[in-house]
C-alpha cells in the first residue's frame, strides 16, 4: 500500500513526461516513475493477504478501510483449495474497486489481490 502515492501502473506511463522536449514542461515533477517500495517481514497467523493498487483506490479509501474490505471477502471465501483461494482473492479485488469507484474515485482504478497460502 502506497497511501495515495504514485505506484507502478501509473508510473509507467508517467515517462515520457520526463523526457527533454516534452511539450508540458511544467508537468516535470508532477508525476514520478519512481515507485513508494517497502519492506515488510510477513508473518503466519498475521498477514493474510497483499493488496496492490493503483492511486485511484489510494486516494479516496485509507488503508484500514480497505484491509477491511478485503478481509471480509478472504474471510467468508478463501477457505480450502487454491481455487478457492484464487476466486476469492479476484472477488475481494472487485469489492475494493466498487468501494473506490462509490467513495467517489474519477482517477483509475486497478487492484490486485494476493492471498498467502500458509
Amino acid at each position: 500500500m502506497t497511501g495515495g502515492s504514485p505506484t507502478l501502473p501509473y508510473a509507467a506511463c508517467a515517462l515520457p513526461y520526463h523526457r527533454p522536449g516534452h511539450p508540458f514542461p511544467q508537468l516535470a515533477g508532477l508525476v514520478t516513475p519512481d515507485p513508494d517500495v517497502r519492506l515488510v517481514d510477513l508473518a503466519h497467523g498475521r498477514h493474510e493477504f497483499v493488496i496492490a493498487a493503483s492511486d485511484g483506490v489510494w486516494g479516496c479509501v485509507d488503508d484500514q478501510a480497505a484491509v477491511d474490505c478485503v478481509a471480509a471477502v478472504v474471510a467468508e471465501h478463501a477457505r480450502g483449495s487454491a481455487q478457492h483461494r484464487a476466486a476469492a482473492a479476484k472477488m475481494a479485488a472487485r469489492q475494493l474497486l466498487r468501494l473506490a469507484l462509490d467513495e467517489g474515485s474519477r482517477d483509475d482504478v486497478t487492484v490486485v489481490v494476493s492471498i498467502f497460502e500458509w
